[in-house]
């Protein structure tokens, strides 16, 4: 007997369970969850270490590779690489899938603190970064200063961290917006060995007053009946002329400063961050999101907030960013003025 000729004889009895099959599949498919970036990628983790003025060859021999050697002893590690250039290495670490991102991330930091100690002196705190197709920034956006105006990429990148970064994160949608490239104002003393030799000093003894003096400490507390006061020693010189006339020493009654040995000059640091993130990007395999839907996203968003003589260029400074639907900053590539709304 064939399922059609059962089906006739006992019609009531087959319908309600062919009903229940209908609307089963219905409410399954309603809830079955949709992403349009699916992540079915390994679990993996990117550990970026600096370490200023070390070559590529440092990088990779003294640090990048103690750190392959301790993370590969991990639970549920697939694989460990890493990318060295001069004063950057990047660290990946790819997990089964079994593995979840928060759990790696405390296992990687806890694996780092072991082996702090035998990592070379002056290597600055890891960094640790969560590698998907998440986390690809879905807009990178540069910019730079335009033709005539007074701001240098010092200027430009203050501006970056402080306006231009708060304005992308009041957006909604906008998971984290990060900033990099450009310069930071760095004021750098260059000893004369001559003149140390001439006055009988050593390095060590300038670093010891420069570090001595050219801080803030904690003085106490005063308390009082309805509140209290604290008290510090402003020792910290910020202008450069100050900085000249700190007291390294003293000769036969007389005081030597600090510019009577030493040369102070005000510089601007390149930001390291931009050579990190790239090595990031070189651990990182996967296509980016489709940024059509982005720039939507920031003509809705309402008028740029501020306009200080900037412009897009070459000179990347803002990242922007990681997840979801996260728009640029609008700027208008004719005049570099902030985009008003339709």
């Amino acid at each position: 007997m064939t399922f059609v000729e059962r089906y006739l004889r006992n019609p009531y009895l087959v319908t309600p369970f062919l009903l229940l099959g209908v609307i089963l599949g219905f409410l399954s498919f309603r809830k079955l969850p949709l992403n349009l970036f699916p992540d079915v990628n390994y679990p993996r983790l990117a550990v970026v270490l600096v370490w200023p003025g070390a070559s590529a060859e440092d990088m990779a021999d003294k640090v990048a590779r103690p750190v392959e050697k301790e993370l590969s002893t991990l639970d549920l590690v697939r694989k460990v690489e890493s990318s060295s250039r001069d004063e950057v290495a990047a660290v990946s670490v790819e997990f089964d899938y079994k593995k979840g991102l928060d759990s790696a991330e405390v296992d990687v930091q806890a694996a780092l603190n072991r082996i702090w100690a035998s990592l070379p002196r002056g290597l600055l705190p890891p960094r640790i970064f969560r590698v998907s197709d998440a986390t690809v920034p879905a807009v990178t956006l540069a910019v730079s200063p335009k033709p005539g105006s007074h701001l240098d990429l010092a200027k430009v990148r203050q501006i970056a961290d402080n306006e231009l970064r708060e304005a992308l994160l009041r957006i909604p949608e906008i998971a984290q917006a990060e900033v990099f490239g450009g310069y930071f104002p760095e004021v750098r003393i260059e000893v004369d060995r001559d003149r140390l030799k001439r006055y009988g000093l050593t390095l060590a003894q300038v670093l010891s007053a420069v570090y001595a003096q050219n801080r803030n400490l904690p003085a106490g507390v005063i308390y009082r009946t309805r509140d209290q006061i604290l008290i510090k020693v402003a020792g910290e010189r910020l202008e450069k002329r100050r900085l000249e006339d700190l007291v390294v020493a003293e000769r036969g009654g007389a005081e030597i400063h600090l510019r009577d040995v030493a040369r102070v000059r005000t510089l601007h640091l390149r930001d390291q961050r931009d050579l990190a993130g790239g090595l990031r990007r070189d651990l990182h395999h996967g296509d980016r999101p489709h940024p059509h839907h982005v720039h939507r996203r920031l003509r809705a968003a309402g008028p740029a907030p501020v306009d200080r003589g900037l412009n897009p260029g070459p000179s990347g400074l803002l990242r922007g960013l990681h997840h979801g639907d996260p728009p640029p900053f609008p700027v208008s590539p004719e005049t570099g003025r902030g985009v008003q709304p339709p």
